[in-house]
C-alpha cells in the first residue's frame, strides 16, 4: 500500500527542522497513463511555450497527438489497459533508477540550503520527498501540493539537476509564483537563479534556460535571497500585474 504522503509546509517554530526523507521510485502505471493524458490534453499549450514532449510511440497515442484528434479516448478504461498492457513496463526503469540513486548524496545535500530559506521567508518545505521516474512528458516537473518531483528517464540530464530545479519550484511556488502572480517564464527564471546563486557548487555547469524573462533578474541576487517575497514585490511594482 502506498504511503498517503503529508501536504503541511514545514515551518520553523521550535528549534532545528528535522532534514526530510527522501523516496526515489518509478512511477506507477496509473501515474504514468494520468501524465500522458495531462499532457496530450494541453499539447497546444506547450507547444506555444516551446516545449518538446516525449510521449508514447504506440500507434493508438500517436493518433491522438495529431490535430483535431478526438481526445475522448483518453478517458476510456480499454485505452488505460490497453496502455498498462503493450507500453507500460517498470523493469525499463531500472538504470535510471541507479543513475538517481548515485545521485542521491547531492540531492540530500541541497535540503539544508531548502531549510535556510524555508527559515528566512517561508520556501516551502516536505518532510518527505519522492522522485518519481517517468518516461514521459518533460524533462521534469513537480507537484507542489504533495512534494513530488518527476524526473525524465528518457534525457540524459544529470538528475541531481531536474531534482533540485523541481524541488526549488515546490519551495516557491505558494509564496512567491502564486501570491504575484508570475508568467511561466517569470518562474523559470526565479528558479534558474536561484539554482544558480545557491546550489551551483552542487549543480556545476548549470544552464539557465534561455526563454527566462530576464527583466527579473536583478530582483533575484544572492543578497536579495534572504527575502525574496520583499524583492519579488518590488519587482511587481515596476512590472504590474494586469
Amino acid at each position: 500500500m502506498e504511503t498517503k504522503l503529508s501536504t503541511k509546509p514545514i515551518i520553523p517554530e521550535y528549534g532545528e527542522i528535522p532534514k526530510p526523507e527522501l523516496v526515489i521510485r518509478p512511477q506507477t502505471m496509473d501515474e504514468e497513463y494520468d501524465r500522458v493524458r495531462f499532457y496530450i490534453n494541453r499539447l497546444p499549450w506547450y507547444a506555444e511555450h516551446g516545449y518538446k514532449l516525449i510521449l508514447p510511440d504506440h500507434p493508438v497515442f500517436q493518433q491522438l497527438t495529431q490535430d483535431g484528434a478526438d481526445l475522448a479516448p483518453l478517458e476510456s478504461t480499454a485505452t488505460r489497459e490497453l496502455f498498462a498492457k503493450e507500453v507500460y513496463n517498470v523493469d525499463s526503469y531500472v538504470g535510471r533508477l541507479r543513475e538517481v540513486e548515485a545521485d542521491r548524496p547531492i540531492i540530500e545535500q541541497a535540503f539544508p540550503r531548502f531549510q535556510n530559506l524555508n527559515a528566512q521567508w517561508g520556501f516551502k518545505m516536505f518532510p518527505r520527498y519522492e522522485i518519481a521516474l517517468t518516461h514521459f512528458g518533460t524533462l521534469g516537473s513537480y507537484d507542489e501540493k504533495l512534494g513530488k518531483i518527476i524526473v525524465s528517464i528518457q534525457v540524459k540530464w544529470p538528475p541531481k539537476k531536474t531534482a533540485i530545479h523541481e524541488g526549488v519550484h515546490i519551495g516557491i511556488e505558494s509564496n512567491v509564483v502564486q501570491r504575484f502572480g508570475l508568467s511561466h517564464w517569470e518562474k523559470e527564471r526565479v528558479v534558474d537563479l536561484i539554482c544558480s546563486l545557491r546550489f551551483g557548487d552542487l549543480l556545476p555547469g548549470y544552464i539557465l534556460q534561455p526563454q527566462g524573462d530576464e527583466k527579473i533578474n536583478p530582483f533575484v541576487t544572492d543578497k536579495n535571497l534572504g527575502d525574496l517575497p520583499k524583492s519579488i514585490s518590488e519587482y511587481i511594482k515596476i512590472y504590474p500585474r494586469k
